[in-house]
């Protein structure tokens, strides 16, 4: 008897191999340009003091250099080209000024801050709270122990919980892959809202004793927030002038298994880091000047909406009422929205028409930020 075209087609499906699609979920990495691709701000070296805290974000979108009460060292951070197949950017920090033993309060770290609301499907501080695994390509000019953690932000003060893991760098100038197993925390504190929930220190390159009372591979809590790290001998990058350290395809998802790393096209990519950090060269701005005639007002609207409402500079960019130019001098925000900015523009000279319509233009390397970054 011969076979009808729907017979043949269910014996192939039947006989085909099915693929493995368990985690084929869109948007699975936390982590967001983890591939470095993006650097909005510049690809060339930065020199940073380290002796005030805070997040420096100078180069690759999305990760900065977290560092305080380095009293002397110094380092360069920039987005260079790796050599590693795949993987054509990475993030480098170099040691310009060596600081041989750490402060015992001192620490530096590349990190990146992830929102709260990104984090609900994680279920932390419920019995159903999902395990993690993260991975990553390292390469350095020194080897041994590194060390790195992810804190919960939202425990701040009574709890500080984080979670402290070690691996190790074994040859030194080449690239080597890390996974690291983070257990679910069923009494985790994870708040829903657009502040930052997780921050992810993927490795200190120098950090005191101050920190180090923590316990390996699991969810410490402890209000004196002494246990960022365990009290291991690890690498001080900081003690060797002009060590490197490299980083790149990083890749942070729930469940026990790494999977391979989640490339985004680059419009999807810019997209989600412009939520966090805007730039542009020829800004669209439109406006009036309307109080005197060296003061304006503009706006535009957001290609992507920000996390919260940005903080803006820019260089001297030019202003054309249509017969003279000034020079923004100083910009005001007072207005700016997630959707939306709109500026009091302070000009450099008194030669435009006080009603006149007015356009803001780059005359040359002038650039205008916005900035929404954890």
């Amino acid at each position: 008897m011969a076979l009808s075209k729907i017979d043949v087609a269910n014996m192939v499906e039947n006989e085909m191999p099915q693929a493995n699609i368990a985690n084929n979920i869109n948007f699975r990495n936390i982590i967001i340009n983890g591939g470095m691709d993006l650097a909005q701000r510049g690809t060339s070296a930065t020199t940073l003091a380290l002796s005030s805290g805070g997040f420096r974000y100078n180069d690759v979108d999305r990760f900065c250099v977290n560092a305080g009460n380095v009293s002397s060292g110094q380092v360069s951070t920039q987005q260079i080209d790796s050599g590693l197949t795949g993987f054509p950017k990475a993030k480098r920090i170099t040691v310009t000024t060596a600081q041989a033993s750490p402060a015992a309060n001192g620490y530096l770290a590349i990190v990146q801050g992830v929102e709260g609301q990104n984090l609900q499907y994680l279920k932390y501080g419920t019995s159903d709270a999902l395990p993690l695994t993260m991975s990553f390509y390292v390469r350095s000019s020194v080897t041994g122990n590194f060390t790195g953690n992810i804190i919960q932000i939202d425990s701040r003060p009574s709890q500080n919980r984080a979670f402290p893991y070690n691996y190790t760098i074994n040859s030194a100038n080449t690239w080597e892959k890390k996974t690291i197993s983070i257990s679910a925390d069923a009494n985790g504190i994870i708040d829903n809202d657009n502040g930052i929930a997780f921050e992810i220190n993927f490795t200190y390159l120098y950090i005191g004793s101050d920190y180090s009372n923590g316990t390996l591979n699991v969810w410490n809590s402890n209000p004196s927030a002494n246990s960022y790290i365990n009290n291991v001998t690890r690498v001080n990058l900081l003690a060797t002038s002009g060590a490197t350290f490299d980083i790149t395809g990083v890749q942070l998802e729930a469940g026990t298994t790494a999977s391979d790393f989640e490339f985004l096209p680059p419009d999807v990519n810019l997209q989600r880091c412009q939520r966090y950090f805007q730039t542009y060269t020829q800004p669209p701005l439109r406006g009036v000047i309307n109080a005197g005639n060296s003061l304006g007002r503009a706006g535009m609207v957001l290609p992507v909406p920000m996390r919260s409402a940005p903080t803006a500079s820019s260089g001297a960019l030019p202003v054309f009422d249509g017969s003279s130019i000034s020079t923004v001098s100083s910009i005001g925000v007072s207005y700016n929205t997630i959707h939306k900015v709109e500026f009091d523009l302070t000009l450099a000279s008194s030669v435009m028409v006080v009603g006149r319509g007015g356009i803001v233009y780059q005359g040359g390397s002038e650039t205008l930020t916005l900035s929404a970054e954890l």
